[in-house]
């Protein structure tokens, strides 16, 4: 247990060191940037999965993971796409009035596309506002009903500039008050 808690601190205190040197100008992150390696996606899902339940202890929080038996490997850039992932997860969490937040992370394959998913039962996101949830620094404020939800509006932003740098798509459906399925589309 020590030796598996050791392991998540140091990889969270690496990813943290990262942050702060490469968060200062998010708008660089480009193709040329990005520092790929070849990674089973399924691993690295899993391992941000465990990694983040560690912290959410306290909280009314069930993220799974559905795994599929199959592994992929992608050509990315680990740190940019943990973060990523993470940045959707924190959002299915922070705008959702749930008494238990529930995200579902899965993968599908069809026509060598390799689909994750981030499934959550949050507030949904407003039809008006979904023109401009991939603006740097917007942030909603009709979604919780006037609760403070914390952050910059950078999550989503950040998330956009990834899926493009690693010439990724991204699919989001979203029904207002039932919850938002994003999905990145990775060509195999």
């Amino acid at each position: 247990m020590v030796a598996s808690l050791t392991g998540v601190i140091g990889r969270q205190a690496e990813r943290l060191n990262s942050l702060f040197r490469q968060v200062i100008d998010i708008t660089m992150m480009n193709e040329a940037t990005l520092q790929k390696e070849p990674v089973i996606i399924e691993e690295l899902l899993r391992q941000v999965v465990d990694d983040y339940m560690i912290q959410a202890d306290n909280q009314k929080v069930e993220i799974d993971f559905k795994e599929t038996g199959e592994q992929h490997t992608v050509l990315l850039d680990r740190f940019w796409v943990t973060t990523m992932i993470i940045n959707m997860i924190e959002n299915g969490i922070k705008y959702n009035t749930s008494s238990i937040k529930r995200i579902s992370i899965f993968t599908t394959e069809k026509d060598r596309q390799l689909t994750v998913h981030i499934v959550d039962n949050g507030v949904g996101i407003p039809a008006g506002e979904f023109k401009n949830i991939f603006d740097k620094f917007y942030r909603t404020t009709k979604a919780i009903d006037n609760k403070a939800v914390k952050g910059l509006g950078l999550g989503l932003y950040y998330t956009k500039q990834c899926i493009e740098a690693h010439r990724w798509q991204l699919q989001v459906d979203t029904v207002e008050k039932s919850g938002t399925d994003f999905s990145i589309i990775i060509p195999l």
